[in-house]
């Protein structure tokens, strides 16, 4: 419609044709627009009514009869059990607004901690049946769209961050004692949420970043000449002024004094004029133990210098020789410039690299492009600080982004006129970046997301890497993602990165938290009663777990073999304490266990390791190492204990000396509150009361025989770790595959499983009891999972440190 342009005026103020026609044209939009909204969202909430009506159905007749059968006795009719009733709620609209009480009731239920071990049980699919009804009527869930959750921005932890400076510039760089001790959330140091940077971590970084380019390239003073040799001091040829000549075979020579051992540079300006087929060559030498042979490609009278890295001894004096090896001679050539080749040298240095090593010339040369500190145009510093620094980011750098980094380099350039000080100055501000110390995954380009979206490849080889390496993507990641070929070679590059000798930091890393082995450098065992343990022992403790999970992983073997497993590894200082028989030296390899050996060892639950740090400096601890199944093991962690519940005493005082382990602690768990918990972790422990303190075998303990027998509350026994381990393979094998799943995706994801994370677990964990799946491919399935690939909206947050 044509509105006339005309002015219409509402008092002193004019109303301008254009916001007329804005006007118009909004009104004739919600005219004809209108309608349609008011029908999509009309239907959106008849499709909320509906879906409220089936889940109210669905809690009439499916869910409210379970929870009567198997909940009410402690949470409803007038039971009120740690403050939760389940029928407390009027109407269905405030039983499902309950949030706090439903969430309680889904941790529970999740990690099968609930009905207690003495009630009846619910099985599976039972189990299920409540969660989903949970997380689809309490948490409006909709499985449909399966937002795996957003990671929240993660710094990386020292272990990353001493492997990340190990990967880029090529040296080791200790950070354990440098930074203080990173912050845990669900039992990782990997979670974004507790990750946080203090001033005074900041501070440290700051400090960190001077000495990590030292180390790398060296100090910030550079090359200092020692000796500079004009033409009137250099020895052979013949002098033409400000340079000498050789028309023909032989050397220039100069004669010096190397003040003490290092890396120097051998600096000659040379030219050379042009005969026949070939370029003048010139070979170099410093002492009797270097020489180097170069064509002289300058042509007089343009003089280049051409550099010679060399290591030199002390020495009170040494000759260093420039020798002109293929003299030729045309005189019939009609070119008069062409007849004669000659070389020409102007003058020679020696300089010092200020106790520069030759790793760190060659790192100079390889990242920064240069050695001395002559010319270097902004163009090449463009090309040699976009590589680098995108490498250092873990992400290609934007336009805007390089351009801010050039500019700092210009400024320092010209402050300092030195090309070393100032590449320092950017690297050392990349180094403190957040874009260096942050992992962030960024969201595609364009509006803020309103749903789940893949990883972009760069952030799902960050992923990756920092995941089974602990450090930054090597070359063949980053080519891939540049590619945009990495996810779909996903599983070839797991297995690949396995192989690989950095996945020790993964093996390291993650057995020391999931197993807790990095307890063990706490532990304390009372020399007076177990005198052999040692630091060595320690050492080799730790050795026999990490090589066993390296090695089930490596060679993919079931995942049961954890807990199954005839073999173990060990080096001789091992074997003479679990007193196998044999030659074993200082190198770990593999044992096959037989006999009575077998009968005592195989397994996690059979290593020394875990079960010094499941104990206590003077005895055993059958309620740790009960508690320590439950949870690493079986992912169903109890409660903690009651304030007020007094620890078992030291077998010391005559009354206690005549009670065993076992009837000290029935009579430490009859309080009805704390019987639920220990009788599933108690009985656990008793079955591992065959290993002492620090994990030797043995029958009797104060002199009284040991009695290996575990019963649960459900009445199931069995006697001894073997039947324990055999067990959980045969009868809690879905809860163990399932708990080290969880595990393995909160370490490498970086956040806490969630409600909408559990289809996710439990499709990877049946997979892998379903087909006996290795552990190899157990990564490989958490690895290629929705979670693992995806970020959602949803931030995640975690809880309080461990």
């Amino acid at each position: 419609m044509f509105l006339p342009k005309i002015n219409y005026q509402i008092g002193r103020k004019c109303i301008a044709p254009r916001l007329l026609s804005t006007y118009y044209y909004l009104m004739r939009f919600i005219r004809i627009v209108g309608p349609k909204i008011l029908l999509i969202l009309v239907t959106v909430n008849a499709g909320k009514i509906w879906a409220s009506d089936e889940l109210r159905k669905k809690f009439s007749e499916e869910i409210l009869p379970l929870l009567e059968e198997y909940c009410y006795d402690c949470h409803g009719e007038g039971a009120r059990k740690g403050k939760l009733a389940l029928d407390a709620h009027t109407t269905f609209s405030h039983l499902t607004g309950d949030y706090n009480l439903w969430k309680v009731v889904w941790e529970n239920l999740h990690r099968r901690n609930m009905p207690p071990a003495d009630k009846p049980q619910l099985n599976d699919a039972q189990a299920d049946q409540i969660l989903s009804w949970i997380e689809r009527a309490v948490f409006d869930y909709d499985p449909v769209i399966l937002d795996p959750g957003r990671v929240v921005l993660r710094r990386l932890n020292r272990s990353e961050y001493q492997n990340t400076i190990r990967d880029l510039f090529g040296i080791s760089f200790e950070t354990q004692s440098l930074f203080p001790p990173d912050d845990t959330g669900h039992g990782f140091d990997t979670i974004g949420e507790v990750l946080t940077l203090s001033p005074l971590l900041m501070e440290k970084y700051m400090v960190t970043a001077d000495a990590i380019l030292d180390k790398a390239f060296g100090p910030v003073l550079g090359e200092i000449p020692l000796r500079s040799f004009p033409a009137s001091s250099i020895q052979g040829g013949r002098s033409e002024g400000s340079f000498r000549v050789l028309p023909s075979h032989g050397s220039f020579s100069v004669n010096t004094a190397i003040p003490s051992a290092g890396t120097y540079l051998i600096k000659i300006e040379a030219a050379a004029s042009r005969a026949g087929e070939e370029l003048a060559r010139m070979s170099v030498t410093a002492g009797r133990k270097f020489e180097k042979v170069v064509e002289v490609g300058s042509e007089y009278p343009a003089f280049k210098t051409y550099e010679f890295q060399v290591f030199l001894e002390k020495n009170t004096g040494i000759q260093i020789k420039a020798s002109f090896l293929n003299d030729f001679y045309d005189p019939r050539n009609r070119n008069k410039k062409r007849r004669d080749r000659n070389l020409y040298v102007r003058k020679i240095s020696l300089v010092s690299s200020d106790g520069l090593s030759v790793e760190q010339m060659q790192r100079r040369k390889r990242h920064l492009g240069f050695v001395g500190d002559g010319k270097f145009p902004k163009e090449t510093a463009a090309l040699f600080l976009s590589k680098l620094l995108s490498r250092i980011y873990r992400s290609p750098l934007s336009e805007p982004e390089l351009g801010r980094h050039l500019e700092l380099f210009s400024v320092a350039q010209n402050r300092s006129k030195s090309i070393y000080e100032a590449l320092r100055v950017v690297l050392k501000a990349s180094l403190v970046s957040p874009n260096f110390l942050f992992r962030e995954e960024l969201a595609p380009h364009g509006p803020i997301p309103t749903e789940a979206y893949e990883l972009d490849d760069f952030g799902l080889a960050n992923r990756l890497s920092y995941f089974l390496w602990s450090s930054m993507p090597d070359d063949v990641l980053w080519k891939k993602a540049t590619e945009g070929s990495l996810r779909e070679n996903l599983r070839k590059e797991v297995l690949r990165m396995i192989d690989d000798s950095k996945a020790e930091a993964f093996i390291s890393n993650f057995t020391g938290q999931w197993l807790q082995l990095r307890d063990l450098d706490m532990a304390t065992p009372d020399r007076g009663r177990f005198p052999v343990f040692s630091d060595e022992l320690r050492n080799s403790m730790r050795r026999e777990t990490e090589s066993f999970f390296g090695y089930v992983l490596r060679q993919n073997r079931p995942v049961t073999e954890l807990l199954t497993a005839d073999y173990t590894f060990s080096d001789q200082r091992l074997a003479n304490f679990y007193d196998m028989k044999g030659k074993f030296g200082d190198e770990f390899r593999k044992v096959s266990l037989e006999g009575e050996t077998r009968r005592q060892r195989g397994g996690l639950l059979s290593h020394s390791s875990i079960l010094t740090v499941t104990s206590n400096p003077t005895r055993t601890s059958p309620v740790k190492r009960g508690r320590w199944v439950l949870d690493n093991l079986l992912g169903a962690p109890p409660k903690d204990p009651p304030p007020g519940i007094p620890e078992l005493e030291e077998p010391s005082s005559g009354n206690q000396k005549s009670l065993s382990l076992r009837q000290q602690l029935a009579i430490h768990s009859r309080n009805s509150s704390c019987s639920s918990c220990h009788a599933n972790m108690d009985a656990m422990g008793f079955a591992m009361e065959n290993y002492d303190a620090i994990g030797n075998w043995r029958t009797k303990d104060e002199g009284k025989l040991i009695d290996p027998l575990g019963k649960l509350g459900t009445g199931e026994t069995f006697s001894g770790p073997m039947q324990l381990q055999n067990f959980i393979v045969d009868k809690k094998q879905k809860a163990f595959l399932r708990c080290l799943t969880e595990k393995l995706m909160t370490y490498g994801i970086g956040r806490g499983m969630e409600y909408f994370d559990r289809a996710a677990i439990d499709e990877i964990a049946q997979k892998a009891g379903r087909e006996g799946r290795g552990l190899g491919d157990l990564l490989v399935d958490v690895v290629t999972s929705r979670p693992f690939t995806h970020a959602g909206v949803h931030s995640i947050s975690a809880s309080p440190s461990d």
